[in-house]
């Protein structure tokens, strides 16, 4: 089974995206969009902050950001 971050990084790949564009559009610090590719999102602020992260992540990506937030909600 594929992770969040995983299917963040393969999309953002697909895309021909460098993580660099990703925190430049989305104004999410670079570091961050890193940790969520790692699904290292327990170091991060606070789960709240974390879902809507990866919400505006696959919002970029043109992927349902709504349904990844709420899977990220078991997984923050």
């Amino acid at each position: 089974m594929d992770t969040i971050g995983n299917t963040l990084r393969h999309a953002r790949e697909q895309k021909g995206v460098s993580l660099a564009d990703v925190a430049r559009t989305t104004k999410v610090k670079y570091e961050i969009l890193e940790r969520i590719e790692a699904d290292d999102t327990a170091s991060l602020v606070s789960p709240t902050y974390t879902r809507g992260f990866i919400k505006l992540y696959a919002e970029y990506l043109v992927l349902d950001g709504k349904a990844f937030a709420e899977i990220g909600r078991a997984h923050v």
